[in-house]
């Protein structure tokens, strides 16, 4: 299903027609208006505005203060510890690229018109930077159940530096976080290169095969419920017996996929919607993003569809 089309009430798919896209576009400006202003794609003069009708206008909050709350619950690279090794190969990719981008400069055959040169050299940086700022964005929606990982991590860290963050440096915040006897939870991540899939062993019950620019991440050990999460952006397969204790739960940025034991595959490339079919067993389906979306049991040979903050429906 592409995102033109949309679930009748029978399950049945059809294509939007191009007068009903025009026509959704324009039912809601706002909410064009304030993701442009979240993603600081607004002329600064426009989201100034935006920011004192958000103060100062209580009507246009209560339209699209939801937005907003979902927008700043994504993580951002703040949210996560990377290891030291992970940071310095970074680091030194950056320094590579960068490296690169000036000798492709000045190795490019101007003659000596120093001022193409020079402006070629600064097209090609300005073209980096978007991407750069692409990239940020699109990490900036990475699955908020992220958030739930780190959950009791935030706990002992506001208990342990509420007094400190007010009065000391972000130094001494730092080493609070380093010193705190509360470990931190445990979680892994997969995330194949641009032409592979990478087959993953989640337990002894579990198994996934994660496709190429897909990510999965998941926590080694169950929460409280006896859940264990995954958390995944991009299309997987995955195969899984019933876990001896609780159950599995796949987690998108737009749905839940309850599992006792079953394959089935994963698609959810497009943050808003996620495609899942179950070639073996039993899943439930769950949308995001509304606390009363019911569960939508798929089972073999079934295929279903889950869009943010909408029922989810099956697909034929």
């Amino acid at each position: 299903m592409r995102p033109d089309e949309y679930l009748t009430s029978g399950g049945d798919a059809r294509e939007l027609t191009p007068q009903e896209l025009e026509l959704a576009k324009r039912e809601d400006p706002e909410v064009v208006l304030i993701t442009d202003y979240l993603a600081g794609a607004l002329p600064p003069d426009e989201a100034r505005a935006v920011a004192a009708r958000l103060q100062g206008d209580p009507a246009f909050y209560q339209r699209v203060g939801v937005i907003v709350e979902a927008w700043h619950a994504w993580p951002t690279a703040r949210d996560f510890a990377l290891p030291e090794e992970e940071l310095a190969t970074e680091s030194r990719r950056f320094r590579r690229e960068g490296e690169q981008l000036l000798r492709m400069g000045e190795r490019a055959p101007w003659g000596d018109d120093d001022a193409a040169r020079d402006d070629a050299v600064h097209d090609r940086a300005r073209d980096r930077a978007r991407d750069v700022r692409r990239d940020a964005l699109n990490e900036a929606w990475r699955d908020t159940a992220f958030r739930q990982l780190q959950r009791s991590t935030r706990r002992w860290q506001l208990a342990a530096g509420l007094i400190a963050v007010v009065a000391l440096p972000a130094a001494v915040w730092g080493t609070l976080r380093l010193t705190a006897p509360v470990p931190r939870p445990e979680y892994r991540m997969v995330r194949p290169g641009a032409e592979e899939s990478i087959p993953v062993r989640l337990d002894d019950d579990a198994l996934a095969v994660v496709d190429a620019g897909a990510r999965l991440t998941w926590n080694d050990s169950a929460n409280a419920n006896g859940t264990r999460e995954l958390f995944l952006e991009g299309v997987a397969q995955f195969q899984m017996r019933r876990a001896r204790k609780g159950r599995y739960v796949v987690i998108t940025p737009s749905a839940r996929i309850w599992v006792n034991g079953s394959d089935f595959q994963v698609r959810a490339v497009d943050p808003s919607v996620t495609k899942v079919h179950v070639q073996d067993g039993e899943v439930l389906l769950n949308s995001r993003g509304d606390a009363t979306s019911p569960l939508l049991t798929l089972r073999t040979g079934e295929r279903g569809v889950a869009y943010w903050r909408q029922a989810p429906g099956r697909v034929n």
